[in-house]
């Protein structure tokens, strides 16, 4: 076996596989291998990953159906009832998926009902204007959408959402929110950016005419702020207050989350919660907890922190409950535990992945198994 061949299907074995490296191993697999020869491939290359533990069953299975995927034919089955309909599932022999098939008594017409398959998200977002009138940024039209005050706002060719501000005085707040399964990405009135995560929101006035630049969040959210020494930007978010001059930051404050976490990437903050206050150096992370404690990290994972925001998920030592938090903010789905695996997960892959596919790269290990009904995801394992 070729040694990057090994090298890569160890990472896929332990789900620390890169998307690109996941493409160029089916790559080597489908150039290098016929398929009698590939269960001795994955058995010799499981041997060196974890020589002492027997390979799970479903791993050769599920490397076969992505390198050799087949279209089965689809036996339609119908059952008359009294009432004229009935919907029978079928399962497709060889290619996972359920079909529902119904049929009408009256017109004898047949129709194939698609089952409701998990996307992962995408540009979506709720504004808020001044006067209580909202507009779904996901639908409208790019060019100008409205006016506030001397604001005009803008939704631009790659979907995101600019506040062209003139000096003036601020009409009011708007409020940017993005749902479950979205995320949007918002220039503010003094050119600042931000990038919302999905469930998550932010409000800020139309204009910035006072002596500082509030804005509040909710959810996770990436600062790139204008450097503005006479005019400090503050975000407020909880318990928590962030103050910065000019600097790259990310706040996540979910609530289903243990605190409220302020990630420096470049510049200075200040967190204050309470009668506390810490400054941040580059690198640093902070964490005030619902009591308003702040705990200071020195050694943080960059990557792992901005992951949402450069399009991939990155989970590195993290049990099941919080991974299926991410899960479910960005595919909208239902999450229910039946089981809570004790073991510790690692992940690196893009968050355009169909959510099966997704978590297919966590039944690889063994230790957990998912079922998908609709917008439904439930652990078994």
């Amino acid at each position: 076996m070729h040694q990057q061949t090994g090298d890569l299907l160890r990472k896929y074995f332990n789900s620390t596989i890169a998307p690109e490296e996941e493409k160029e191993l089916f790559r080597l697999l489908r150039s290098g291998t016929d398929n009698e020869d590939l269960e001795a491939i994955i058995a010799e290359a499981w041997q060196g990953y974890e020589p002492s533990e027997e390979m799970p069953d479903n791993i050769d299975a599920q490397i076969r159906r992505k390198l050799f995927p087949k279209a089965a034919p689809v036996h339609r089955v119908h059952f008359l009832r009294r009432w004229g309909w009935v919907a029978a599932v079928i399962l497709v022999a060889g290619a996972g998926a359920w079909f529902f098939t119904s049929r009408q008594a009256e017109s004898g017409t047949e129709t194939v009902q698609q089952p409701v398959i998990i996307q992962p998200g995408g540009n979506k977002a709720m504004l808020t204007l001044a006067d209580g009138s909202t507009i779904i940024l996901d639908s409208a039209s790019n060019g100008y959408l409205a006016e506030q005050g001397l604001t005009r706002i803008r939704k631009t060719a790659n979907g995101q959402l600019a506040y062209e501000s003139a000096k003036g005085k601020a009409a009011g707040f708007n409020t940017i929110a993005t749902p479950r399964g979205g995320q949007y990405q918002i220039t503010l009135p003094d050119s600042s950016r931000v990038w919302l995560n999905a469930m998550s929101s932010i409000r800020f006035p139309t204009a910035f005419d006072g002596k500082e630049r509030n804005v509040e969040i909710n959810g996770e959210a990436y600062f790139e702020i204008v450097k503005n020494s006479k005019q400090p930007f503050i975000v407020t978010t909880g318990n928590s207050t962030i103050q910065v001059l000019g600097t790259s930051f990310n706040v996540n404050a979910y609530k289903d989350e243990e605190g409220i976490r302020t990630t420096l990437i470049s510049g200075s903050v200040s967190v204050a919660a309470g009668n506390q206050k810490v400054i941040l150096k580059e690198g640093q992370q902070s964490e005030v907890d619902r009591a308003g404690n702040i705990k200071i990290a020195e050694q943080v994972d960059m990557e792992a922190e901005l992951a949402w925001k450069n399009g991939y998920f990155y989970f590195k030592g993290q049990d099941i409950e919080k991974i299926m938090r991410h899960i479910s903010r960005w595919y909208d789905a239902d999450i229910i535990m039946l089981a809570k695996p004790e073991n510790k997960f690692n992940s690196k892959i893009s968050r355009d992945v169909p959510i099966k596919e997704l978590l297919e790269v966590f039944e690889l290990t063994g230790k957990v198994k998912f079922i998908i009904e609709g917008k439904k995801v439930t652990i078994t394992k």
